[in-house]
């Protein structure tokens, strides 16, 4: 079981925040490849108006790979499997669901004040 300090942890970068988030989007397939994972995370982060270029997805695929992701597999419920470019959830623990969902909605939250 996750513990509370684990999560926040986890939640402690903003760059791999955006990757539990979208782990945990209903939207996005339960096994998805590191590519797919760094232009979604490229497309948060940028601009409303700003176009995201391969350099940029990129650049967020080296920080996936060497970075966040093996960060985050030390999590008992998050794989990652560099050879084969794939990560997935398993079965997270409520702590983890209630602690993200929260951290995502703040965010929302303050993204929506920026842009107003």
């Amino acid at each position: 079981m996750a513990s509370v300090d684990d999560v926040l942890e986890l939640l402690s970068d903003e760059r791999r925040r955006y990757v539990l988030y979208l782990l945990t989007d209903g939207d996005t397939p339960n096994r998805i490849r590191v590519e797919n994972l760094a232009e979604r995370v490229a497309e948060i982060e940028a601009d409303e108006d700003e176009t995201v270029g391969e350099e940029s997805v990129a650049n967020v695929t080296i920080n996936l790979q060497h970075v966040q992701l093996p960060r985050a597999a030390e999590a008992e419920f998050v794989e990652y499997d560099p050879d084969a470019g794939v990560v997935r959830l398993l079965g997270t623990p409520p702590e983890f669901e209630a602690l993200v969902t929260l951290a995502e909605d703040m965010e929302r939250g303050e993204r929506t004040e920026e842009t107003q």
